[in-house]
């Protein structure tokens, strides 16, 4: 990464990092949202150098929280709020959030209905999706397939049918630190 700007704004891990030349030396912060996500500003010698270090601290951050997961596909309610924050749910999704934090097990088919779709695909689809983001903003590891497939899903809820092809009528138990962290923000 090659920084040649006196100012810079770069998205990491659902975190902003904005580092600029603050009173002469180069200097990065970290946001979460809108909140500051860390009172520590990072000097280097270069803006890259401070970019860097920020960097480090989030990864810092979520490598001390992913010691206390519960799986490595289940996040700490902590790590859902910031994941939350970082990449709030879109109206499709909070949808299907509010049903399952209502009904805490549904079906694809369920999950489909809450959101307004016709049929589980579209379920899988913008739920799978949303987990991935999660997962992706985490580092989590979902679970997978006997194929090697990644069930995206697996980041929110358990599946407590038994394995195979996901069907309408495969239910999903959402996971407490997920209901916890989404009610500490108030969404459900």
């Amino acid at each position: 990464m090659a920084i040649d700007a006196t100012r810079v704004e770069v998205p990491y891990r659902g975190h902003k990092i904005i580092a600029t030349l603050f009173k002469g030396e180069p200097t990065a912060a970290i946001y979460l949202g809108k909140t500051s996500a860390s009172a520590d500003r990072f000097k280097g010698s270069t803006v890259e150098d401070a970019v860097g270090l920020a960097k480090r601290w989030v990864d810092k951050k979520y490598e001390v929280s992913a010691a206390t997961r519960p799986a490595p596909h289940v996040a700490t309610v902590q790590e859902y709020v910031d994941a939350l924050t970082a990449r709030p749910p879109k109206e499709n999704e909070l949808a299907m959030l509010k049903a399952h934090v209502k009904h805490q097990i549904l079906t694809a088919t369920q999950l489909a209905h809450s959101a307004g779709y016709p049929n589980y695909s579209s379920a899988n689809v913008h739920y799978g999706t949303f987990g991935r983001d999660i997962s992706e903003i985490l580092h989590l590891k979902p679970q997978e397939r006997a194929d090697g497939s990644l069930i995206w899903t697996s980041v929110l809820a358990h599946g407590i049918d038994a394995e195979g092809e996901l069907s309408p009528e495969y239910r999903w138990q959402i996971h407490p630190q997920l209901v916890e962290a989404l009610n500490r923000l108030g969404i459900c």
